[in-house]
């Protein structure tokens, strides 16, 4: 059987879009639980104060019962380098921030990959271990 060459095309892109949908899938996972991120916005970096926030994203989940948003950011003041990780979600809200050139992600391949437990944002004694694998898009958005 000879296939016409539109019929092996769209064969050959839904193997490609069903392939790439699964190897570059937006997660996070929170402690055992995995969110689908719909969205990830990069902000426009900016200066402020003596410092310059290099990467700024938000990544969104909006599933039928629950909302949920990671916070991921890069400010270099000086020559120091300063990760921050939040999550807000139905665990809570929860965010680490690094010490000075502390790696708590890896930004590399168009993508931001993490594994970490994050303090409870209003000082309580609570923690979560957040995991997380997101694209960076391309477009820059004005989130200030």
């Amino acid at each position: 059987m000879i296939m016409k060459p539109s019929a092996i095309f769209t064969s050959l892109l839904l193997v490609v879009a069903a392939s790439s949908l699964s190897a570059f899938a937006n997660e996070v996972t929170v402690d055992g639980t995995t969110y689908a991120i719909d969205r990830v916005l990069m902000c426009e970096p900016y200066e402020e104060y003596g410092s310059r926030q290099e990467l700024e994203l938000q990544g969104l989940h909006r599933g039928d019962s629950s909302r949920a948003q990671v916070d991921i950011a890069i400010t270099v003041m000086g020559t120091l380098v300063i990760q921050e990780v939040s999550w807000s979600g139905p665990e809570g809200l929860f965010n680490h921030q690094g010490m000075p050139d502390e790696a708590l992600f890896e930004v590399a391949d168009d993508r931001v990959r993490g594994a970490l437990e994050l303090e409870d944002a209003y000082g309580r004694s609570a923690s979560v271990r957040i995991s997380f694998d997101l694209g960076l898009p391309e477009e820059h958005f004005a989130c200030r």
